[in-house]
């Protein structure tokens, strides 16, 4: 659905743009010796794997496999590296890019759940709208309606005429 990936693109790029704001205003300094690590280059990669642009949104799954790999690569490493600013404002946007790919993929279900129901209501609104099919419903609807109605005269007939007989004889 270009509803869903259009909604989730137009909130990562708001995301992008809010944390490269905030990665610009923090010190360069601290930056060149972190950058280096492995859990930072894995979220890097994990963050470039959730940017790119793409007709979809991610699976669970693959959202899922990222989030262990990183937290795979962040048990490893040591505290001076996992507690520096930005590192923090790396997995603040990887977390908040997982939340809105979770959210497409979950919106994208919903409207595969409930486009169906959308269609078939679309169907019987064109029916009931139009006189000529609106005639051709009535007569149907009416005609099962009138052969029941037949029927049960038959039967009270057949009835009736056995309760007849019955007295003649």
């Amino acid at each position: 659905m270009s509803v869903v990936v259009d909604k989730v693109n137009a909130l990562n790029r708001q995301l992008s743009h809010l944390v490269t704001s905030r990665i610009q205003s923090l010190p360069a300094e601290p930056l060149h010796s972190v950058t280096s690590s492995k859990y930072i280059i894995e979220l890097n990669a994990s963050l470039n794997i959730l940017s790119a642009p793409r007709p979809a949104t991610p699976s669970l799954d693959q959202i899922a496999r990222l989030i262990i790999e990183v937290n795979h690569t962040k048990l490893q490493e040591p505290n001076e590296i996992i507690q520096n600013e930005y590192t923090r404002e790396l997995e603040w946007l990887f977390v908040a890019r997982c939340a809105v790919d979770v959210y497409g993929c979950l919106l994208e279900q919903l409207f595969q759940q409930t486009l169906p129901l959308a269609q078939d209501i679309f169907y019987w609104d064109d029916i009931l709208s139009q006189p000529s099919w609106r005639i051709l419903f009535l007569i149907q609807s009416k005609l099962s309606s009138l052969a029941q109605k037949a029927q049960l005269i038959g039967s009270n007939t057949i009835s009736i005429v056995a309760i007849w007989n019955c007295r003649l004889d």
